[in-house]
């Protein structure tokens, strides 16, 4: 694999190769048996034609489209790599995130959408985490909130088409059908989108409300439902319970407070 097309080895390869020779032999044989993309790659790499970075890997992984198996077969090489030292350690949560992102936007086929969305997720909300992380790695947690979020205002976007209206043109009252509408899951999440829109004058006129909280009416069921009343014994439920335990006294050779004394045997 890690033999160029003119039949000579590439001493800068040399590592690559024990990498994966080292963790586990039988199981790399499978892998690149089992796994096309990563042969390729690794042909690739032989010939000179490509270049040994997490860039690189990434392209792999947008070429064939984000599919399951191209992703597990790449992170996986990746993985080989970064703990034999031959790729730096980075923050694989953020770089997914921003793959997905790139991935989403390919598949987006109006331009205009196309831009929104890159500037949306590249200045809002990736540009947001990182000030927030402070170089530190991001959580999956955070990730999946950013990935929620941008996948809504794609749909979004898609939806006020159906409604032959654009961003620049749409109005509260489509906002307010937008959110009234049954045909979308959470549809609050949009929220930080139409706010960016607004402040980066890509929309006028428009607002997302935060998504109203559920209160208790009269009547409802209480928290406690199904708790006895304080004072009530747990054994009957319409006897009252015994007064608090007896206080018994730090002396052994009293009785319990508030009953008769015992007699001492004589």
């Amino acid at each position: 694999m890690l033999t160029s097309p003119d039949g000579k080895h590439r001493p800068e390869l040399e590592r690559i190769e024990a990498a994966l020779l080292d963790r586990n032999p039988r199981r790399t044989l499978l892998y690149l048996r089992e796994s096309p993309e990563a042969s390729r790659y690794l042909m690739d790499l032989a010939a000179g034609t490509c270049e040994l970075s997490h860039e690189a890997l990434d392209t792999r992984i947008i070429q064939a489209g984000g599919t399951q198996g191209s992703t597990l077969a790449i992170d996986y090489f990746r993985a080989v790599l970064v703990s034999a030292s031959i790729l730096p350690l980075r923050d694989e949560n953020l770089a997914r995130l921003e793959r997905w992102v790139a991935l989403k936007n390919d598949a987006i086929a109006d331009p205009d959408d196309r831009r929104l969305v890159t500037a949306f997720a590249r200045w809002d909300r990736i540009a947001k985490i990182r000030r927030r992380a402070r170089g530190k790695p991001i959580t999956l947690a955070t990730a999946n909130i950013a990935q929620g979020q941008i996948a809504k205002a794609i749909t979004f976007l898609t939806w006020l088409k159906t409604q032959n209206e654009t961003l620049a043109t749409c109005r509260q009252p489509i906002i307010d059908l937008w959110l009234t509408s049954d045909a979308h899951q959470g549809n609050y999440g949009v929220q930080p989108f139409v706010v960016w829109a607004v402040r980066s004058k890509f929309a006028s006129g428009i607002s997302v409300p935060h998504r109203p909280r559920r209160t208790f009416q009269a009547g409802s069921t209480p928290v406690n439902a199904g708790q006895p009343p304080v004072g009530f014994s747990t054994t009957s439920p319409s006897r009252p319970a015994t007064a608090s335990p007896v206080l018994w006294s730090c002396s052994t050779d009293r009785s319990p407070r508030g009953s008769a004394a015992s007699p001492r045997p004589t």
